[in-house]
């Protein structure tokens, strides 16, 4: 039994400041918060899916810090690039050159955790539809949404239009955006009435 579990997953940021690019690093909501929670004290899992190259340089630094790690298989790891204006790193351009596969419930390793943190970063990285409702159960239900409330086109990540909420957010105890993902995840112009209608 762990105290948290982060799903999600983790990834690696190709950044660039005007046209100088940064040693790729590891990201992700999964790879963050994993390691802020084990910080903080808490027995962390993350349960992510990394092509098997990747591991050891993605993995080192959460399993150093006392996370333990739930690798399942895939070919793939997601890569984003991030582009950073020269003169304003508040302007960000995403691209995302490879991404992983989706994290099933099939897959889940026999595990419980007390609280469970989804951490999409595409709306195609989780099998949320089936996940959130079965792990709630036994665990209290975050869900940071930042990988909702955007899609991949051409390669270029863009802000959706339309956010469907899919029948499992009554299952969510605790739902993190920031102002722009909650106005997109809501469908509402007024943070006030976004917090409501949610």
């Amino acid at each position: 039994m762990f105290d948290v579990c982060v799903i999600g997953p983790v990834v690696w940021d190709r950044n660039f400041h005007g046209n100088m690019e940064q040693k790729p690093q590891p990201g992700g909501v999964a790879y963050y918060a994993s390691i802020t929670y084990c910080r903080l004290g808490l027995s962390t899992a993350v349960v992510t899916k990394v092509a098997t190259n990747d591991e050891w340089a993605l993995f080192s630094e959460l399993r150093s810090n006392g996370v333990e790690v739930f690798n399942l298989p895939t070919k793939t790891t997601t890569t984003f690039e991030n582009h950073y204006s020269a003169d304003n790193f508040d302007v960000r351009v995403q691209r995302v050159s490879s991404t992983t596969e989706v994290i099933r419930m099939a897959e889940f390793p026999k595990i419980k955790a007390n609280i469970v943190h989804f951490g999409p970063l595409t709306p195609g990285d989780i099998e949320l539809d089936f996940m959130v409702p079965n792990l709630s159960t036994f665990a209290t239900i975050a869900l940071d949404a930042q990988g909702l409330v955007r899609e991949i086109v051409n390669g270029a990540v863009v802000a959706k239009e339309k956010v469907g909420h899919g029948q499992w957010l009554r299952f969510i105890d605790v739902l993190k955006v920031d102002n722009q993902e909650l106005l997109i995840y809501a469908g509402s112009k007024s943070p006030k009435n976004a917090v409501r209608r949610l």
